[in-house]
């Protein structure tokens, strides 16, 4: 589930920053990002990943692409659309950031150390210090 969530976070971003292109330009990006979904998927499969994991990586590359996506966008279209895309972009980025964190962090287990056995976790308080020496002797 967490990873059709990625993967449709993807498809989505990718039809909104190819959106008012051509039609040949539009489905060139989303079939070179279908691509890309795919090796990602199978190479976590085949490493034996979880879907969590996988969807993780996925969300990751998302956001640290996004920049490189907007690039691309700037070479394809004209100044005046790119600038409201751009901003538009900048806010979806932080609340996809946001999202993203919440999910990962919800969804990943807190992993803590292991007692070796519960008679090893009791505090024992130190025994008090021993009495000072008595003075030396002709004092």
């Amino acid at each position: 589930m967490i990873l059709q969530a990625a993967v449709a976070c993807t498809r989505g971003w990718t039809r909104f920053y190819t959106g008012g292109l051509s039609p040949e330009a539009q489905g060139a990006r989303c079939q070179q990002i279908e691509s890309d979904l795919w090796d990602s998927i199978e190479d976590a499969r085949a490493r034996g990943l979880a879907d969590r994991t996988a969807a993780a990586e996925i969300v990751v590359r998302l956001l640290l692409g996004i920049p490189d996506d907007l690039a691309w966008r700037g070479e394809e279209s004209s100044p005046a659309m790119v600038s409201w895309r751009i901003r538009f972009a900048a806010m979806a980025t932080l609340a996809a950031g946001m999202v993203a964190l919440v999910v990962l962090t919800v969804n990943v287990p807190l992993e803590l150390p292991a007692v070796a056995s519960p008679g090893m976790a009791r505090f024992v308080s130190a025994p008090p210090p021993p009495p000072p020496p008595p003075p030396p002797p002709g004092f």
